[in-house]
């Protein structure tokens, strides 16, 4: 669950020992296909929360926050959104920023909503992010928030400048190094 500050120290203790326990869990049970997509998870998350704060790491972070989307089966999709898109406009990948941050919109819709049904799917055919996610009983970030996201999606929008497309390599992989 992403309730926590990435920039907490009281986070990175709390998902690097997580990180830990499924670390030691994948040893004892290799096949195990979902401690191991847990173990990455944790292991992203505890990268990103160590990742924040330092100036030389804050890349690295942005890395791990689109990586973490890959994860919103388990942790909370509208937070994972959300933050992947603020992570991405702060380093001017309004691309990547927009695609996110709308995507992040049409979820807080679907949380009003009660369902998923209505999701769109399109932008991340090609990805490995998942379509089946649980939705939150109630939003994770706080509504200035979302008002503020929605306002940048709008005005990116009208920006002839910034494209609804992820950035992928040949393979048709999201890339994160630009």
């Amino acid at each position: 669950v992403l309730t926590e500050s990435f920039s907490s120290l009281t986070a990175y203790k709390t998902w690097s020992a997580l990180r830990d326990v499924l670390a030691s869990l994948c040893s004892k049970m290799p096949q195990n296909k979902e401690f191991a997509s847990l173990l990455q998870c944790a292991h992203l998350l505890s990268v990103r929360t160590s990742a924040a704060g330092h100036k030389q790491l804050f890349e690295i972070g942005v890395k791990c926050a689109v990586s973490l989307l890959r994860y919103t089966n388990y942790i909370i999709p509208d937070k994972t959104f959300y933050e992947a898109g603020i992570a991405c406009r702060s380093i001017g990948w309004n691309n990547m920023a927009f695609v996110f941050l709308n995507r992040f919109l049409d979820i807080c819709d679907a949380i009003e909503d009660g369902s998923t049904d209505m999701l769109d799917h399109s932008d991340f055919a090609e990805t490995d992010i998942p379509y089946d996610i649980s939705l939150p009983g109630d939003h994770s970030i706080q509504e200035e928030e979302r008002e503020e996201a929605k306002e940048w999606v709008l005005a990116v929008s009208m920006d002839q400048r910034v494209q609804q497309v992820l950035n992928t390599d040949e393979r048709a992989a999201m890339r994160l190094h630009f």
